[in-house]
């Protein structure tokens, strides 16, 4: 009897499975809608120096300029520098550079473009980028260098005794 109620229940549990469904296959993906070319192209935010120096005599200030292109606001833009060149990084960040002027951030209508002035007391190099962010990318001009140096002595034309008596001693003759 044991025998057959094993054997009974299997063919129940044969019969069931045979029953059973396949599960449904899966959707076929619907394609995503073809971009409508109108004429227009995305730009991409970019940053670029307007103007910057490549020589500073020591103690004198000085200005750096940069504008941000591809949008009409940015979030955050700063000068960051450093005293090393890292213009080999490929992953910038902000702490890249030791340094940001102005030491705040600038934000805000990128249409006039952005300004800040450094005055440093010491001969060094300076390794500087523009750094803004602009609808949450980062974006960063090339680096450039400014070179603090000692400024460039005038040349005096004194004239000695000696000297001014040879030439009122040619004018005579």
């Amino acid at each position: 009897m044991k025998k057959m109620f094993v054997w009974l229940v299997l063919a129940a549990l044969v019969v069931m499975a045979g029953c059973a469904k396949a599960p449904a296959p899966a959707p076929a993906p619907v394609p995503a809608p073809a971009p409508v070319d109108t004429g227009e192209t995305m730009s991409k935010a970019s940053i670029e120096f307007v103007t910057i120096p490549s020589e500073v005599p020591v103690g004198e200030s000085f200005s750096i300029a940069w504008k941000v292109s591809g949008a009409d606001t940015t979030t955050h833009t700063v000068l960051h520098y450093g005293f090393t060149s890292k213009a080999d990084v490929t992953e910038l960040t902000t702490q890249t550079y030791p340094s940001a002027a102005p030491k705040g951030y600038l934000s805000g209508d990128t249409s006039n473009g952005f300004e800040t002035s450094l005055l440093f007391g010491d001969v060094v190099t300076l390794y500087v980028r523009a750094h803004a962010i602009v609808d949450g990318e980062n974006v960063w001009t090339e680096e450039k260098m400014v070179k603090i140096v000692v400024p460039a002595k005038a040349s005096s034309s004194t004239i000695t005794d000696e000297s001014a008596s040879d030439e009122a001693m040619s004018d005579g003759n």
